[in-house]
């Protein structure tokens, strides 16, 4: 657990946090929830980047929490990094907060676990510590995501699986809605965003599914400058995430 884990958020910035969120956020979230995302944010404070994570009481899994400024290549900074630590993201939900101010937050909630195969992970401040400084890192410029992801950790659960299925579906909220369907395995996220980001695509939000193995992934996404994608690059886009994730096994 964090060690401000313990501090309230002010009732105003409660509500300026939700009243900042996306009306996706809102049809998935009750009142608790968004409080207790509230206080994850609040604890930020000024720091470039704020991670907190909570174990689940079998410790098997874990929920991490990411907060930072949003930016191009964000989520593949952010997977390449907790790819790195030895964990494996089995869902995710990636939100953009408006701030008022000249940059959006990116808000996003990563269920973990270890692709170490043992009955528990110990998931404590030093593990937590280390991953917030790679990711500090990398926002910084000071690694490259190539090093990174290069660190990640292999799994030897199977990868033999029907093709992916990959498409363009319609636009929500003046972004186009990318879907991936594919079966599940360990780097499959980092997979994905590191193609969008190579392609110079911008993901505003995104939410990762995993059922019986399977893995369903909405990406709502503009090209770099915010502009809308046009048939050409839509087209590019799919074969790219389609080679990246053939060349996974």
């Amino acid at each position: 657990m964090h060690p401000m884990a313990t501090l309230k958020a002010p009732p105003e910035f409660v509500q300026a946090f939700s009243a900042g969120m996306p009306s996706s956020y809102w049809v998935r979230h009750e009142h608790a929830a968004i409080r207790e995302h509230a206080e994850i944010v609040w604890r930020r404070g000024n720091a470039l980047a704020h991670v907190e994570l909570r174990p689940a009481p079998d410790r098997s899994t874990a929920w991490l929490s990411v907060v930072t400024d949003d930016r191009p290549g964000l989520l593949s900074l952010l997977t390449a990094a907790i790819s790195a630590h030895g964990l494996d993201i089995l869902s995710a939900r990636i939100y953009c907060r408006a701030t008022g101010g000249p940059t959006d937050e990116a808000i996003d909630f990563f269920l973990v676990s270890s692709v170490e195969e043992c009955d528990e992970t110990t998931y404590d401040e030093a593990h937590v510590g280390d991953l917030r400084r790679s990711i500090i890192s990398l926002l910084r410029g000071e690694t490259d995501i190539d090093d990174v992801a290069r660190r990640a950790k292999p799994t030897s659960r199977p990868t033999c699986s029907p093709p992916a299925e990959v498409h363009f579906a319609e636009r929500y909220g003046g972004a186009d809605r990318l879907t991936v369907d594919t079966q599940d395995r360990p780097g499959l996220l980092l997979a994905i965003t590191t193609a969008l980001f190579l392609q110079e695509v911008r993901i505003l939000s995104s939410e990762v599914l995993t059922v019986s193995g399977r893995a369903h992934d909405e990406f709502d996404v503009v090209d770099w400058d915010g502009s809308p994608l046009t048939l050409q690059r839509k087209a590019t886009i799919v074969e790219s995430i389609a080679d990246a994730l053939s060349t996974m096994g």
